[in-house]
């Protein structure tokens, strides 16, 4: 038996599609550029990151790390010991505990493996790391670490207090084998030196501190600026009047003022066997070293300020708040030194992960730079807060991806979009992708602003694809696609804004995510359109398939609200699409990450719609989730492309639980070639079958 139809960008949705649906994070669809292939492409995109080494799969060799700080996602790298190269894997994330805003891995216990430290509100909380028989695990040890006071009278423990804006040292400072606390005050003006007695007391597996020193150094920081201070530059300003070993019944006089936002790295830079301080600071582009010498009675351990670091290589240079990790980045033995931004908003987004080798020892470093996107330029990393669309652009019959963003960070706090075309050269069961351009059409030139993001569909009945584009301001714009079927996309300006009746541009918000999908199933494309502040809206079109017209029906779509914090922010991306039976379902992109799903959406857009998961699928590849679900890959499962805050990208292939239904028709009852097409269209079916209706639907969800 066979069929023969002719359709336009039409997908065919079989019985295949249905049952549950199952996700795996996955980087096995190949990303080609400009220096061959990319060897992380779906990792997620880098901006402000935080790097240790720990042995993840318990085979004696340290993998590494990652936690972006921005979008709150962990990245997890396999190290081969013979080649030293780095494997993205994603069988780890799932094994560490919730960080918030920092982590450091240290073994505090003694036995080899690598604990965790991280913030809670008021300081740290530790968890201890428990793998055994080759599985990592962890144990929260302690949920608010302590520190002894004593001024003289009075003593007690409290907090060891440490902001969440800051990252402490947390290292073997005087080198008696147990780690030591170094943190910045309550007002952020000096430094607290807490050291850790549990070699003193003969038991290492314990968090012993005392604070011993409040304004440790003579080092201060200014209260409005990046200054340091160190030595007489303090003592004259009667800032800093004590510095001994033991701080009690000293008196800090304070500086006005306070100034949270600092980092802390300690390591011997000079090679004199004293650990020396290397700061960030939250208004500074750069970062000082401090040199310390805490041999014989001194009351001045610090007797060197370096501003400009490393002077004797490239300097740090970045937009402000920095943080330093010293590391074994390329498995010499020899730790080396990776900084990146601390600051969780804006920061440098595509060139933020400085990575200098340490060409010295551990205990005398000698530093260059080696590139500034360390692992972040083997990924796709689109900037800052990132966006997918399918499309079809050069009308082959394949799937390519069109990625935009909130934008490229510029100085002075600007974000420049960009639209990067994936173009698929490979096949419908293979697919492979090659990022051609970093300028789809010369839109990176349009002049609308940031965060914009575009959806595609056939609104003048001529047989192409056409495209809506929201924008951050609330604004939609129309792009005629005059190119006709089978033919390449050719869009036409000047665009169109979309105007109310009374002529004015419609405003739905800020932040748009638009999708053209025919909810109401009347064969007309309608705009469902999420925004900032968590809500989606329904533009219903009321035009014909030749000029399409849209009427603002509802603003809260099924009720359903993104925003989980009650704070007015919660970044809706919704994805609609239909189940076999016609059913409607969705997906929604969310400001926590986790997705939305509704595996039954109600055609009344005024009623209470139910979210079945507020969880689902296990996916979470950073804040500001923009999924878009396709079948991306012949094997007739749903797939999950999804955005993310830190300008990447994660996937998830669909699988491992089709219906025996599904099983059968794949194997032996039907063919469908090509698919998608943008012309002829075979359905090659067996006899016998069993099979009495067929239902096409095309990549908007009409049938």
């Amino acid at each position: 038996m066979r069929f023969s139809i002719l359709l336009a960008s039409f997908i065919l949705a079989g019985s295949q599609f249905s049952g549950q649906l199952v996700f795996h994070r996955s980087n096995a669809v190949p990303v080609y550029g400009d220096g061959g292939i990319i060897p992380h492409a779906w990792a997620g995109g880098l901006n402000a990151t935080q790097w240790s080494t720990i042995d993840l799969d318990i085979d004696g060799t340290e993998d590494l790390f990652i936690f972006d700080r921005s979008s709150g996602q962990i990245q997890t790298y396999l190290k081969d010991p013979s080649t030293g190269a780095y494997t993205l894997t994603f069988d780890y994330a799932s094994d560490f505990p919730p960080i918030q805003d920092w982590i450091l891995f240290r073994d505090f216990n003694c036995d080899g493996q690598k604990d965790i430290f991280t913030y809670t509100p008021g300081g740290i909380r530790v968890f201890e790391n428990t793998s055994v028989n080759g599985e990592l695990s962890f144990t929260l040890r302690s949920s608010l670490v302590d520190s002894y006071y004593d001024f003289g009278s009075d003593p007690y423990y409290s907090n060891l207090y440490v902001s969440n804006q800051d990252i402490p040292s947390i290292d073997d400072f005087d080198g008696d084998g147990d780690l030591d606390i170094h943190t910045f005050t309550l007002s952020g003006l000096t430094i607290e030196y807490h050291k850790n007695f549990a070699v003193e007391i003969g038991n290492c597996d314990s968090l012993a501190f005392e604070l011993r020193n409040r304004c440790y150094g003579m080092i201060g920081e200014d209260a409005v600026s990046p200054t340091v201070y160190i030595g007489q530059e303090y003592i004259d300003g009667e800032y800093c009047t004590f510095n001994v070993l033991d701080p009690k019944s000293q008196e800090v006089t304070s500086k006005d003022g306070v100034h949270s936002g600092s980092t802390i790295c300690t390591f011997d830079y000079d090679g004199n066997g004293q650990r020396d301080l290397l700061l960030g600071d939250i208004t500074a582009r750069d970062m000082a070293m401090i040199y310390i010498d805490d041999r014989g009675v001194l009351t001045d351990s610090a007797f060197a300020l370096e501003t400009e670091f490393p002077s004797a290589d490239v300097t740090v240079d970045m937009h402000v708040f920095h943080a330093a990790y010293f590391e074994d980045l390329d498995h010499d033995g020899v730790r080396d030194l990776l900084v990146s931004p601390s600051n969780g908003t804006e920061s440098e987004d595509q060139a933020s992960c400085w990575f200098y080798k340490n060409t010295g020892t551990d205990n005398d470093v000698d530093l260059q730079l080696q590139t500034t996107s360390f692992i972040q330029g083997d990924m796709l990393d689109n900037g800052t807060v990132s966006f997918v669309r399918p499309l079809d652009h050069n009308a082959d019959g394949l799937i390519d991806l069109l990625l935009t963003n909130r934008g490229k960070y510029q100085e002075g706090g600007v974000f420049h979009v960009t639209f990067w075309l994936l173009e698929n050269t490979g096949s419908l069961t293979e697919p492979s992708f090659e990022l051609v351009t970093e300028n789809f059409m010369g839109w990176n030139d349009l002049g609308l602003g940031d965060h914009l993001v575009p959806t595609f569909g056939d609104l003048d009945g001529d047989g192409d694809e056409d495209m809506y584009l929201g924008d951050g301001t609330g604004k939609l714009h129309y792009f005629e696609n005059s190119a006709g079927p089978g033919q390449p996309m050719d869009f036409s300006l000047p665009f169109v804004t979309l105007l109310e009746d009374g002529g004015q541009a419609w405003d739905l918000g800020a932040s748009l995510t638009p999708q053209l999908f025919d909810l109401d199933d009347d064969g007309l494309l309608d705009l469902i359109v999420g925004e900032r502040n968590g809500n989606t809206n329904f533009l219903k079109n009321i035009g014909s398939l030749a000029e399409h017209d849209f009427e603002l029906i509802e603003d809260t779509i099924g009720d359903i609200v993104t925003d989980l914090d009650g704070n007015l922010i919660g970044y809706s991306s919704p994805w609609f699409f239909r189940d076999t039976d016609g059913s409607v379902q969705a997906i929604f992109g969310t400001e926590s990450g986790r997705l939305f799903y509704l595996d039954d959406v109600d055609a009344d857009v005024n009623s209470n719609w139910t979210v079945t998961d507020s969880m689902a699928f296990d996916v979470f590849n950073g804040e500001r989730a923009s999924p878009i679900l396709i079948e991306i890959n012949g094997d007739d499962e749903w797939d999950i492309i999804n955005g993310d805050k830190s300008g990447g990208f994660g996937l998830y292939l669909g699988g491992e639980a089709p219906s025996s239904l599904s099983e059968s028709l794949v194997s032996s009852a039907f063919t469908v070639f090509p698919n998608p097409t943008n012309g002829l269209l075979t359905i090659r079916m067996e006899n016998g079958a069993g099979i009495t209706s067929l239902q096409l639907m095309d990549v908007s969800g009409r049938l």
